[in-house]
């Protein structure tokens, strides 16, 4: 549309005359009582408006009444946006499933999200590590790492490959009994009836009937991280779906997920009207990021008349990030009320350094072109990414943006060792594994060890990114330190002369062997705890640590321990 010329506004879009920005997606309440006319040559969802058309919402605050909208709104416009209320939208967000991507997806999943979590049907049903026991494990992370993000949201398991599933077995509907009964140990499992569930011809009972005491018992249990199985019918826990071809298996997953979305809390809310002229005015100079000073200023415009802009500012942008139109930053010191306006300029942008040989979201063929053929093989053998590299991913104008998000993130950490000169960060994610051919691990022959435990969190995400402050304490504290050895679930670190210490992750804990020390063991462990610390304030609420230590062959409590100054780490 033209500044001073009539303004046009399309199906989908929300656009006020003369008003040249960017808009949000529920302000269809913001079209105040517009002189319209129809254009013949626009469809049904397009309309011409006339210069004179008024456009004033000063004197409307809050959620408007239905008084108010019949004075304020035409006809027209009351209609269409009621007749579009009992619409649907989705946005939709495709979390890459590789492992390299893992410890990034927790600042993508809010509690008011819907999560489509596929596998295969063949690979569950193929015994053996490649098959069932690795797709186990791959919907034990997932659901956990949805449950500890976004306790209560709604999960709906989706097995894939069913035709081929059909093409190879003798009793389909046997094998897909089978799997039902894993996923109801798998969902819930604290579940008593394990072994009864799978003597069951089907697991759903057992399983329906736990999940209900679950929520029982939640509904009793502040802070309760239960999730919500979005079930197919009285049937199974999962759907069974042919993607080879439209069928009304994919009918029924579409079907239950227009089914359950109007269902959550959050999705008939009304929202005021100011808050969205907020998202509106945060979106209108098409930045993919803005800085908190900016965020205020947008604040300070829209929601004027308010008692406490601040804290209203604060309440909007809560709900805009729980609904995934923004991200709103609150837990990095540098980026602290800092918004991310396009989400998937940030997924984008930041899976361009997690790399394999398999999985490569950059163009391989122009890094080589540019002469990195070096800096893209110390990624892929080391984990290392030169800053060379990252100007080639994301510009130099904004790599200075990522490399501080993915330092405060502890996703990367810089690398003080190798060639004088070149900037290069190391990305825990990336290291390979440690090889058979090196010999038996240097932590095998020490009894100095301590178990962290974190309760439900998963230890996959948590170990790297103390690996990260560990090498980020050791450039800080220790310069003259030997590097360290990083693989995958595995590193071996120096704090100068005063400890050799190695750390493992394993499915439910983290160890730490210490091999040597000058100092008391004790204090190699208490400063792995302060790091922790540190990771309860980036992972949130919930978060806790608890730490074992051996002694005589026994697992003591790490405050018994320093209480009774227990050999061998005193």
């Amino acid at each position: 549309k033209k500044e001073n010329g009539p303004g046009v506004a399309r199906r989908g879009s929300i656009e006020a005359a003369n008003a040249n920005k960017r808009n949000s997606f529920m302000a269809m309440a913001q079209l105040a009582s517009f002189g319209r006319k129809k254009n013949v040559n626009l469809d049904d969802g397009e309309y011409v408006f006339s210069d004179d058309a008024v456009f004033d919402l000063s004197k409307l605050e809050g959620v408007l009444t239905d008084e108010q909208i019949e004075a304020n709104f035409s006809p027209e416009i009351i209609a269409r946006a009621r007749r579009e209320r009992d619409n649907i939208s989705f946005n939709l967000y495709e979390f890459c499933g590789h492992r390299i991507f893992y410890t990034m997806h927790h600042s993508f999943l809010t509690k008011t999200g819907i999560y489509v979590l596929t596998f295969s049907l063949e690979n569950m049903l193929l015994k053996g590590e490649f098959g069932e026991h690795n797709t186990i494990r791959y919907l034990n992370y997932w659901l956990k790492s949805i449950k500890y993000h976004s306790p209560g949201a709604n999960v709906m398991l989706v097995g894939t490959h069913l035709d081929s599933v059909k093409e190879s077995v003798s009793d389909v509907k046997r094998d897909l009994d089978h799997v039902d009964s894993v996923l109801a140990m798998i969902v819930y499992p604290k579940m008593k009836t394990q072994k009864e569930a799978v003597k069951m011809k089907n697991a759903f009972d057992a399983a329906n009937k736990f999940a209900k005491k679950l929520e029982t018992e939640a509904s009793n249990a502040a802070g309760s991280r239960k999730l919500n199985v979005l079930k197919d019918g009285d049937k199974r826990l999962f759907f069974a779906v042919d993607l080879s071809s439209v069928n009304k298996t994919v009918a029924a997953v579409r079907k239950k997920l227009d089914e359950a979305a109007p269902q959550q809390d959050f999705f008939a809310k009304s929202v005021p009207i100011k808050w969205m002229q907020f998202l509106d005015q945060m979106l209108a100079n098409g930045e993919n990021w803005l800085e908190a000073t900016k965020v205020k200023e947008c604040a300070e415009e829209t929601l004027k008349g308010s008692e406490n802009i601040e804290k209203e500012m604060t309440s909007a942008l809560e709900m805009l990030h729980e609904l995934g139109y923004i991200i709103y930053i609150t837990n990095l010191k540098s980026f602290r009320g800092f918004v991310i306006t396009n989400p998937q300029w940030l997924v984008d942008a930041t899976t361009k350094i997690m790399y394999s040989e398999d999985v490569q979201k950059f163009d391989k063929e122009e890094a080589l072109k540019s002469n990195l053929a070096d800096d893209v093989k110390a990624g892929l053998d080391h984990g290392l990414i030169s800053r060379d590299f990252m100007n080639f991913l994301w510009g130099e104008t904004d790599t200075p943006f990522f490399i501080k998000y993915l330092e405060q993130n502890l996703l990367i950490s810089r690398w003080g060792y190798g060639e004088q000169g070149k900037q290069s960060y190391v990305a825990p994610s990336l290291v390979p594994r440690r090889q058979a051919s090196e010999g038996a691990a240097p932590d095998e022959g020490s009894d100095l060890k301590a178990f962290f435990t974190f309760g439900n969190y998963l230890t996959l995400g948590v170990f790297e990114r103390l690996v990260c402050q560990v090498v980020q304490s050791t450039i800080r504290g220790f310069p003259d330190s030997r590097p360290p050895k990083l693989y995958a679930g595995f590193s071996q670190h120096w704090f100068g002369d005063d400890f050799e210490f190695c750390l493992r992750r394993e499915n439910n804990f983290i160890l730490c062997t210490v091999i040597s020390s000058k100092k008391a063991p004790i204090k190699c462990i208490s400063r792995l705890l302060k790091m922790f610390q540190k990771l309860g304030d980036l992972l949130g609420q919930g978060f806790s640590v608890s730490t074992s230590l051996i002694v005589k062959k026994e697992y003591v409590d790490y405050a018994d321990v320093k209480t009774n100054k227990l050999s061998p780490w005193y």
